[in-house]
C-alpha cells in the first residue's frame, strides 16, 4: 500500500528533474538562438526567413536527434543535413508578425518557434528606414518563443496539467483530488492549452536580444507574415 501511494511521486521526482534540466538547455539554447538570429538580422536588412533559419538551426539540437542519423560525417555536417531535411519548407512551421507590438493570438499548432521583430524607428512609405539619416541609432529587438516540445513520458504530461490548471485525481497521490490553478505562461495559456488538447505537450521559453542594424532595414513583413 505505501509504494501504491508513493510510487507515483517518485517516478515523476526522477523524470521531472531530468524534464527540468531539459528545459534549462532549452532556455540557453533560446538565448544564444535569438542572438544568432538578430546577428544575421543585423547584417541581413532584418528579413526574418535567414534570422529563422539562423535560429531554427540553433535550436534543432534541443528537440531533434540528428548525431549518428544521417550515414556519418563531422556533427557539423550532420547538423546541416538534419536542417535540410527538416527546415523551412518541411514539417516545421515558423511563426513571424512584424510588428512593433507583440502577438498573443493565432493558430500556433505545430509551430517550433514564434520571431517578434521590432525597431527603433518606424518605415518609411517605401518599406525601408533612412539608414544614413542623423537621429538615433537603429536598433533591431527580437524576441523569440520557442515552443520547445516536452519529452519526458509522465513527467511532460503532469507538468502540462501543473501550467494549465488540474482539478481531478491528482496523479502524484492518487487518493487526493488535485487543485493545480492555471498558470498565465505571459500570455501563452491559451495557445499552450490548445496544443496540448491536441496533443502537443509544449512549453513556451521566450528571450529577448537587441543589437544595433548594420545594413538599411527591409520590410520583410510581405515575404514572412504566417506561418
Amino acid at each position: 500500500m505505501e509504494a501504491a501511494l508513493t510510487l507515483p511521486l517518485t517516478i515523476f521526482l526522477l523524470l521531472g528533474i531530468l524534464q527540468l534540466f531539459q528545459l534549462l538547455q532549452a532556455r540557453v539554447m533560446a538565448e544564444y538562438a535569438v542572438f544568432r538570429a538578430v546577428r544575421v538580422g543585423s547584417t541581413n536588412h532584418a528579413q526574418c526567413r535567414p534570422m529563422m533559419d539562423a535560429a531554427l538551426l540553433t535550436l534543432l539540437p534541443a528537440f531533434r536527434t540528428f548525431m549518428g542519423r544521417n550515414g556519418g560525417g563531422s556533427p557539423g555536417a550532420q547538423l546541416a543535413q538534419e536542417f535540410q531535411a527538416h527546415g523551412f519548407n518541411s514539417n516545421y512551421q515558423y511563426n513571424d508578425p512584424y510588428a512593433l507590438g507583440t502577438m498573443r493570438t493565432g493558430n500556433m499548432r505545430g509551430s517550433i518557434l514564434l520571431m517578434e521583430r521590432s525597431f527603433t524607428q518606424p518605415t518609411g512609405l517605401a518599406g525601408e528606414l533612412d539608414f544614413d539619416a542623423p537621429g538615433r541609432l537603429q536598433r533591431l529587438t527580437v524576441t523569440l518563443t520557442f515552443w520547445y516540445p516536452m519529452r519526458i513520458p509522465f513527467a511532460n504530461w503532469v507538468i502540462s496539467k501543473m501550467v494549465l490548471g488540474y482539478q481531478a485525481v491528482n496523479p502524484l497521490m492518487t487518493p487526493q483530488t488535485a487543485n493545480w490553478q492555471r498558470n498565465g505562461l505571459n500570455g501563452w495559456a491559451a495557445t499552450v492549452a490548445a496544443r496540448a488538447a491536441a496533443g502537443e505537450l509544449i512549453m513556451p521559453v521566450s528571450a529577448t536580444y537587441s543589437m544595433r542594424m548594420m545594413s538599411p532595414v527591409y520590410d520583410g513583413s510581405r515575404e514572412c507574415g504566417g506561418r
